[in-house]
């Protein structure tokens, strides 16, 4: 009983931007445990959650801690039986897809082309993405567009201005895909990574395959963030590494 105190809250919280790896999970998991909330392993989002609430937080009881993760499971499991991309499940609650809009999404696949295949496959991973669950969205070409500065919760309104957002992208540019998941890391709340994209790294700030996938282990080191991969037209070595060395799944379109 005396090892829950709401005091230790803010010590917890500030050294996980400092541990990594093992260390930080299980500093994690002690918050999770203490508070039954879940932030993830992200020391900025726990301090928002902190400054924001923290003063008038009482905490659970280890029985109402525990059944809290519990239902968070359950929750997970079930949303990735109805919500897939590409046929890839959609398990994580905090995702952002990250979609190719170059020039070449304009090409022509089955009775559209494949922009709108991507804009199809997108807007019903959307519709059965479970609502509290957090999500972002960003498009690359020459430049990387993301939706918001950085994730969102889902609700009713989320998901309008979400399909919205979609229906206005086209295709036109380059493949820069470093940049891309360059931003997309800089988000410390993501845990998952959807990335779809028809062609070869061009146009970016690095786009030699092995440059970029060295990078890419580089960031995710401590992130431990899976990258799912979808690569449109042929097969791709890149976006087979980023998902082989993330632990994620990838998948072809032709």
């Amino acid at each position: 009983v005396h090892l829950r105190q709401k005091d230790s809250l803010p010590a917890l919280i500030a050294r996980l931007d400092v541990e990594t790896g093992r260390a930080r999970d299980e500093l994690a998991a002690g918050l999770r445990l203490l508070t039954g909330l879940d932030h993830g392993t992200s020391g900025a989002r726990w301090t928002r959650w902190w400054e924001g609430e923290g003063a008038d937080f009482e905490l659970p009881s280890e029985a109402d801690a525990l059944a809290a993760a519990e239902a968070r499971q359950a929750h997970k499991e079930k949303s990735a039986t109805v919500a897939s991309f590409y046929g890839l499940d959609v398990a994580s609650d905090r995702i952002a897809f990250v979609l190719d809009t170059s020039g070449s999404m304009n090409e022509t696949q089955g009775s559209g082309t494949r922009m709108d295949a991507a804009k199809e496959q997108l807007r019903a991973s959307l519709e059965k993405y479970p609502e509290g669950a957090w999500f972002n969205l960003v498009f690359f070409s020459t430049d990387v567009t993301p939706w918001k500065e950085s994730m969102v919760r889902m609700d009713d309104f989320m998901r309008t201005a979400a399909y919205d957002y979609v229906t206005r992208r086209g295709p036109g540019g380059a493949t820069a895909i470093y940049d891309a998941l360059q931003q997309v890391f800089a988000d410390r709340d993501v845990d998952t990574i959807f990335l779809l994209t028809d062609g070869e790294p061009q146009g970016g700030t690095v786009n030699d395959p092995l440059a970029i996938r060295e990078a890419v282990q580089l960031w995710n080191l401590t992130r431990k963030v899976e990258i799912h991969c979808v690569s449109i037209g042929g097969s791709s070595t890149l976006l087979r590494w980023l998902a082989n060395d993330s632990g994620g799944k990838y998948r072809e379109e032709r």
